[in-house]
């Protein structure tokens, strides 16, 4: 997963002819060539299409004898059953979709219609997915764990964007005790480890007023690409105390966003206050604030009851809300 600077997918725009042949290879390959190109839109199309696929890291294969195409995937592929039933079993129902590639599931699921919320989406990769302030969030095929989920909350919209937070606080209380070092969280949506990025959070609203809440987490980016990148980042698989596939731990993750929404519906943000607290990554470090009036430093102390970020400014306490500020901590 990666935020603006990182990940390994292409800047070549995916055609819809392409996701076709994606996911006809996934459900009923092979496809003999001419019924690929078929589905691409000819030849050509698929010529433009293997490279861009390739460098997703999805598995397709081309026979050398006869130029048919196959899908081989490694073991650890998602799967939509298993995922749904780790969360039914810890009391948590909730229809599941996977699919293999796509701009982003946060999109995705906000494009379907508003019935049977909650609803959630997973994707082996995306292209486009969205962190804050329009930067383009990207993972190649099983680099990340890629959900979203669609909530209807009965609480007002001006209560709601305390969401993030308490979603964070879900996340990543249900990793700490599977890893070896626990995530913290930085104010308003990032998990890290040791100052390095491991994912992050986005909510949006869809257009009937559900809401999408969106998680990326870095599973396994390569060495290659996280050296390119110039920010630390970590990855989840190798932090894990016990080895655990990403079917699992996306279960207990939708179950834990599921049932922390649910809470804030209830509760608003009071009750994850003193959660978010005792994970916060920032609390009495130095940061800089960059708003519309400029760049300032200080030392950041805690949230407010709406969820802002309270920094004190050499004696002036200022609350920052996280759509009118970003931060840096050196």
């Amino acid at each position: 997963m990666h935020d603006g600077e990182t990940g390994r997918a292409p800047g070549a725009q995916v055609e819809p002819g392409w996701l076709v042949l994606v996911e006809r290879l996934r459900s009923g390959g092979p496809l003999p060539a001419p019924a690929a190109a078929g589905l691409t839109g000819g030849p050509e199309s698929l010529g433009r299409a293997l490279p861009v696929l390739t460098a997703f890291g999805l598995p397709v294969v081309v026979d050398s004898r006869d130029g048919s195409l196959h899908w081989r995937p490694g073991p650890g592929s998602l799967d939509a059953g298993a995922i749904a039933a780790t969360a039914a079993a810890l009391g948590w129902s909730c229809p599941v979709e996977v699919r293999t590639l796509v701009d982003s599931t946060s999109t995705r699921l906000a494009a379907q219609d508003g019935a049977d919320l909650p609803r959630a989406l997973l994707a082996e990769c995306q292209w486009a997915g969205r962190g804050r302030r329009g930067r383009r969030w990207q993972a190649g095929y099983g680099e990340a764990i890629l959900l979203s989920v669609r909530l209807a909350l009965a609480r007002a919209p001006a209560q709601r964007p305390g969401l993030a937070l308490a979603a964070g606080c879900a996340v990543a209380e249900t990793l700490g005790p599977l890893m070896t070092r626990p995530p913290a969280l930085k104010w308003p949506n990032d998990l890290v480890v040791d100052g390095g990025k491991l994912g992050g959070l986005l909510v949006e609203a869809a257009g009937d007023g559900s809401l999408v809440v969106g998680l990326g987490l870095n599973w396994s980016l390569s060495a290659a690409l996280t050296e390119g990148l110039g920010r630390a980042v970590v990855n989840l698989a190798p932090l894990l105390a016990m080895p655990r596939g990403r079917n699992a731990l996306a279960g207990h993750l939708l179950a834990a966003l599921l049932a922390a929404a649910a809470r804030f519906d209830r509760e608003g943000l009071a009750p994850f206050l003193d959660r978010f607290a005792a994970l916060d990554a920032l609390a009495g470090r130095r940061v800089v604030v960059e708003s519309a009036a400029g760049m300032r430093a200080g030392r950041a102390c805690g949230l407010a009851g709406d969820g802002a970020l309270r920094v004190d400014h050499d004696g002036q306490v200022v609350a920052y809300h996280s759509a009118e500020v970003t931060l840096a901590w050196p």
